[in-house]
Protein backbone atom coordinates (compact mmCIF):
# COMPACT_ATOMS: atom_id res chain seq x y z
CA UNK A 1 0.00 0.00 0.00
CA UNK A 2 2.80 2.38 0.89
CA UNK A 3 4.43 1.62 -2.43
CA UNK A 4 1.27 2.69 -4.28
CA UNK A 5 1.08 5.89 -2.24
CA UNK A 6 4.75 6.57 -2.97
CA UNK A 7 4.17 6.19 -6.73
CA UNK A 8 1.09 8.42 -6.56
CA UNK A 9 3.16 11.09 -4.82
CA UNK A 10 5.67 11.02 -7.66
CA UNK A 11 2.85 11.15 -10.15
CA UNK A 12 1.45 14.26 -8.44
CA UNK A 13 4.89 15.86 -8.42
CA UNK A 14 5.21 15.27 -12.18
CA UNK A 15 1.78 16.83 -12.56
CA UNK A 16 2.95 19.87 -10.56
CA UNK A 17 5.93 20.25 -12.86
CA UNK A 18 3.64 20.07 -15.89
CA UNK A 19 1.33 22.71 -14.37
CA UNK A 20 4.26 25.01 -13.67
CA UNK A 21 5.49 24.81 -17.25
CA UNK A 22 2.01 25.44 -18.67
CA UNK A 23 1.34 28.30 -16.27
CA UNK A 24 4.47 30.12 -17.41
CA UNK A 25 3.57 29.62 -21.08
CA UNK A 26 0.03 30.83 -20.48
CA UNK A 27 1.23 33.78 -18.43
CA UNK A 28 3.58 34.83 -21.23
CA UNK A 29 0.77 34.47 -23.77
CA UNK A 30 -1.58 36.50 -21.57
CA UNK A 31 0.90 39.33 -21.19
CA UNK A 32 1.67 39.34 -24.92
CA UNK A 33 -2.00 39.18 -26.02
CA UNK A 34 -3.07 41.80 -23.48
CA UNK A 35 -0.28 44.14 -24.50
CA UNK A 36 -1.05 43.80 -28.23
CA UNK A 37 -4.76 44.37 -27.70
CA UNK A 38 -4.15 47.32 -25.40
CA UNK A 39 -1.90 48.85 -28.07
CA UNK A 40 -4.72 48.51 -30.62
CA UNK A 41 -7.19 50.10 -28.21
CA UNK A 42 -4.78 52.94 -27.41
CA UNK A 43 -4.09 53.48 -31.10
CA UNK A 44 -7.81 53.96 -31.82
CA UNK A 45 -8.19 56.23 -28.80
CA UNK A 46 -5.31 58.31 -30.13
CA UNK A 47 -7.00 58.47 -33.57
CA UNK A 48 -10.11 59.76 -31.81
CA UNK A 49 -8.08 62.43 -29.99
CA UNK A 50 -6.51 63.58 -33.26
CA UNK A 51 -9.92 63.77 -34.95
CA UNK A 52 -11.34 65.68 -31.99
CA UNK A 53 -8.48 68.16 -32.17
CA UNK A 54 -8.90 68.60 -35.94
CA UNK A 55 -12.62 69.20 -35.61
CA UNK A 56 -12.10 71.58 -32.71
CA UNK A 57 -9.81 73.70 -34.87
CA UNK A 58 -12.04 73.36 -37.91
CA UNK A 59 -15.28 74.36 -36.18
CA UNK A 60 -13.83 76.44 -33.37
CA UNK A 61 -11.77 78.80 -35.50
CA UNK A 62 -14.27 79.30 -38.32
CA UNK A 63 -16.67 82.16 -37.96
CA UNK A 64 -20.04 81.20 -36.56
CA UNK A 65 -22.43 80.49 -39.37
CA UNK A 66 -26.18 80.72 -39.06
CA UNK A 67 -26.67 77.45 -40.88
CA UNK A 68 -28.69 75.10 -38.68
CA UNK A 69 -26.36 72.11 -39.22
CA UNK A 70 -23.30 74.15 -38.22
CA UNK A 71 -25.00 75.22 -35.00
CA UNK A 72 -25.99 71.61 -34.27
CA UNK A 73 -22.44 70.51 -34.99
CA UNK A 74 -21.07 73.12 -32.59
CA UNK A 75 -23.53 71.97 -29.91
CA UNK A 76 -22.41 68.40 -30.53
CA UNK A 77 -18.78 69.44 -30.11
CA UNK A 78 -19.60 71.30 -26.89
CA UNK A 79 -21.24 68.17 -25.45
CA UNK A 80 -18.26 66.16 -26.61
CA UNK A 81 -15.95 68.58 -24.78
CA UNK A 82 -18.02 68.18 -21.60
CA UNK A 83 -17.55 64.41 -21.75
CA UNK A 84 -13.85 64.89 -22.49
CA UNK A 85 -13.34 67.22 -19.51
CA UNK A 86 -15.28 64.93 -17.15
CA UNK A 87 -13.01 62.09 -18.24
CA UNK A 88 -9.89 64.24 -17.72
CA UNK A 89 -11.10 65.17 -14.23
CA UNK A 90 -10.69 61.52 -13.22
CA UNK A 91 -6.97 62.18 -12.89
CA UNK A 92 -4.29 59.60 -13.52
CA UNK A 93 -6.74 56.68 -13.28
CA UNK A 94 -8.34 57.77 -16.55
CA UNK A 95 -5.50 56.17 -18.50
CA UNK A 96 -6.64 52.68 -17.49
CA UNK A 97 -8.62 51.09 -20.33
CA UNK A 98 -11.62 50.32 -18.09
CA UNK A 99 -12.07 53.97 -17.10
CA UNK A 100 -11.35 55.38 -20.54
CA UNK A 101 -13.90 53.04 -22.07
CA UNK A 102 -16.67 53.54 -19.50
CA UNK A 103 -16.15 57.27 -18.96
CA UNK A 104 -15.16 58.38 -22.44
CA UNK A 105 -15.91 55.92 -25.24
CA UNK A 106 -19.36 54.77 -24.07
CA UNK A 107 -20.70 58.30 -23.39
CA UNK A 108 -19.32 59.45 -26.75
CA UNK A 109 -20.98 56.55 -28.54
CA UNK A 110 -24.27 57.49 -26.87
CA UNK A 111 -23.80 61.13 -27.92
CA UNK A 112 -23.13 59.92 -31.48
CA UNK A 113 -26.37 57.91 -31.47
CA UNK A 114 -28.35 60.90 -30.24
CA UNK A 115 -26.91 63.09 -33.02
CA UNK A 116 -26.69 60.53 -35.80
CA UNK A 117 -28.15 62.94 -38.36
CA UNK A 118 -24.94 65.01 -38.26
CA UNK A 119 -22.24 64.17 -40.79
CA UNK A 120 -19.52 64.60 -38.18
CA UNK A 121 -20.81 61.64 -36.18
CA UNK A 122 -19.91 59.24 -38.99
CA UNK A 123 -16.22 60.06 -38.60
CA UNK A 124 -16.41 59.70 -34.83
CA UNK A 125 -18.57 56.62 -35.02
CA UNK A 126 -16.07 54.56 -37.00
CA UNK A 127 -13.25 55.24 -34.56
CA UNK A 128 -15.37 54.88 -31.41
CA UNK A 129 -16.93 51.62 -32.57
CA UNK A 130 -13.43 50.31 -33.28
CA UNK A 131 -12.40 51.35 -29.75
CA UNK A 132 -15.40 49.44 -28.42
CA UNK A 133 -14.47 46.33 -30.40
CA UNK A 134 -10.88 46.46 -29.18
CA UNK A 135 -12.09 46.88 -25.60
CA UNK A 136 -14.43 43.89 -25.90
CA UNK A 137 -11.56 41.83 -27.30
CA UNK A 138 -9.41 42.92 -24.37
CA UNK A 139 -12.12 41.79 -21.94
CA UNK A 140 -12.41 38.49 -23.78
CA UNK A 141 -8.67 37.84 -23.45
CA UNK A 142 -8.74 38.59 -19.74
CA UNK A 143 -11.80 36.40 -19.15
CA UNK A 144 -10.45 33.44 -21.10
CA UNK A 145 -7.16 33.47 -19.23
CA UNK A 146 -9.04 33.96 -15.98
CA UNK A 147 -10.78 30.64 -16.62
CA UNK A 148 -7.50 28.94 -17.50
CA UNK A 149 -5.78 30.12 -14.32
CA UNK A 150 -8.80 29.24 -12.23
CA UNK A 151 -8.57 25.69 -13.58
CA UNK A 152 -4.90 25.58 -12.59
CA UNK A 153 -5.78 26.80 -9.12
CA UNK A 154 -8.49 24.17 -8.68
CA UNK A 155 -6.15 21.46 -9.97
CA UNK A 156 -3.38 22.52 -7.60
CA UNK A 157 -5.78 22.63 -4.67
CA UNK A 158 -7.18 19.18 -5.42
CA UNK A 159 -3.73 17.67 -5.96
CA UNK A 160 -2.37 19.31 -2.82
CA UNK A 161 -5.09 17.64 -0.72
CA UNK A 162 -4.27 14.28 -2.32
CA UNK A 163 -0.57 14.82 -1.75
CA UNK A 164 -1.15 15.51 1.95
CA UNK A 165 -3.27 12.35 2.26
CA UNK A 166 -0.60 10.22 0.61
CA UNK A 167 2.13 11.74 2.76
CA UNK A 168 0.09 11.05 5.91
CA UNK A 169 -0.42 7.48 4.78
CA UNK A 170 3.30 6.94 4.27
CA UNK A 171 4.14 8.24 7.75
Amino acid sequence: MKSKAFHKIWSLLRKYKFYEQRIMENLDNLVKSHSQQLDKYSFNLEKYRELKERNYHKYGTESASRNGKDIETKLFLEKENEIWFLWQDLGEIRTHHFYSYNNLVLPLLELNRENSELAITLEYGKILVQCGLEYRQLESIINSYNHIFKDYYLGYRRDHKLLNKYLEFIK
